[in-house]
């Protein structure tokens, strides 16, 4: 296998969390699909799925905290029934000098001005006033039930409680602990790639099949797609026969075919160039046709036709969007940058459901090729266009 065309990892080292997530993904569905005797493979690829896992879960962690409605929900019930408690012992506190409870409740009113309750209170230090209060209360424990205090009381503690554990679990989803978690998680995930990567190329060489090429031409247009879409580093490498090369000065590119009996691809033009004649082949075969100025890869313009988006916008409460390809093409689609994962089919075609207002890209990839991308921008009335974009 020539040296250009050998499965590469170095690149997802470079992407985004929200890419490297999706695109280890897809890596790791196809290996998954993939059925072999070779034990060696089979437990590479299982290294990889339990990595994927691992940074999923990492990933999910740093994109939506699942503890704040909680956490909410327990600081509401908190404050509800400590204002209860508040309230019956301000209002025997307000009765008559003679009337026997209002000594005792001065005393308790008293615990509740200590301590300062203050609107603003974040979530720890008004759970914290509760549950230390807890011991200064105890002593009128008996005085606090008979009013029919106490069991408020007790009820708003419990909920204090419950506000410090999910303070805890909030604290292991954000901030440098899921930074730290998600590199080591990502690492792990690049190795396990990377080495069976090596068994890929390696069972190439030594027990090629038709399916083994067929896994390998996946994977190479993933790596393509990344680099274009993600990476926009213009070092996307043709999958499959012969190798390419481009040498591009003063506008004009030459390439060169290797492949025996048929042209190679030919060169691309250099940035702001015209794209010169494509390579010929060693043997008497066709020669391929150069790009025009700048792109980079292989040459001549996409033979894979752009998927089509249609929905309607703008819309009002929600609009279903149909994202359709050439037949057996790949089809992978992001909406305000944040993409699924891939999915195979022939005459493929997606319905998805849009709430709000978003900008839908997609491309057709077949046999490693990748199309133009096609876009378009549903809007929601009431609201603005697509949000940011990172992907595409």
């Amino acid at each position: 296998m020539a040296e250009t065309n050998q499965l590469n990892h170095a690149w997802l080292a470079s992407l985004a969390n929200p890419h490297h997530d999706g695109t280890t993904q897809q890596i790791d569905d196809f290996v998954a699909a993939f059925t072999t005797d070779n034990q060696v493979f089979n437990q590479k690829k299982a290294v990889i799925h339990q990595a994927r896992l691992k940074e999923d879960e990492v990933w999910l962690k740093s994109q939506r905290d699942a503890v704040v409605p909680l956490l909410e929900a327990a600081d509401k019930k908190q404050d509800s029934y400590i204002t209860a408690t508040r309230y019956i012992i301000n209002a025997h506190a307000g009765l008559p000098e003679d009337e026997a409870t209002k000594t005792e409740a001065q005393q308790c009113a008293q615990v509740f001005k200590d301590y300062n309750f203050r609107t603003d209170d974040a979530y720890g230090a008004e759970s914290d006033k509760i549950i230390q209060m807890q011991q200064n209360l105890q002593a009128h424990q008996t005085y606090l039930t008979n009013i029919g205090a106490w069991t408020f009381f007790t009820k708003a503690v419990e909920q204090a409680q419950l506000v410090r554990q999910y303070l805890g679990q909030r604290a292991q989803t954000k901030g440098e602990f899921v930074k730290g978690e998600m590199k080591s998680a990502r690492k792990a995930t690049d190795q396990a790639i990377a080495e069976l990567y090596k068994t890929i190329t390696a069972m190439m060489e030594l027990i090629p099949s038709a399916e083994l090429t067929a896994l390998y031409t996946k994977l190479k247009g993933i790596e393509i797609y990344a680099r274009q879409y993600y990476l926009g580093d213009g070092s996307a490498v043709g999958s499959g026969g012969g190798t390419s090369t481009n040498t591009s000065q003063g506008g004009e590119s030459n390439g060169s075919g290797s492949s025996g009996g048929t042209g190679g691809t030919g060169g691309t033009g250099g940035s702001g160039g015209t794209g010169g004649s494509g390579g010929s082949g060693d043997s008497g075969g066709s020669s391929g046709s150069g790009d025009s100025g700048g792109s980079s890869g292989t040459g001549g313009s996409s033979a894979v036709a752009a998927p089509t988006i249609s929905g309607t916008t703008p819309f009002d409460n929600s609009t279903q969007v149909t994202i359709g390809g050439p037949e057996g093409a790949s089809i992978k689609y992001t909406t305000n940058g944040i993409a699924p994962t891939l999915t195979y089919g022939n005459d493929y075609e997606e319905a998805i459901t849009l709430n709000a207002s978003a900008t839908v890209k997609a491309v057709a990839i077949v046999d490693g090729q990748v199309s133009e991308v096609t876009s378009k921008q549903f809007t929601k009335n009431g609201e603005s266009g697509g949000g940011g974009e990172e992907g595409m």
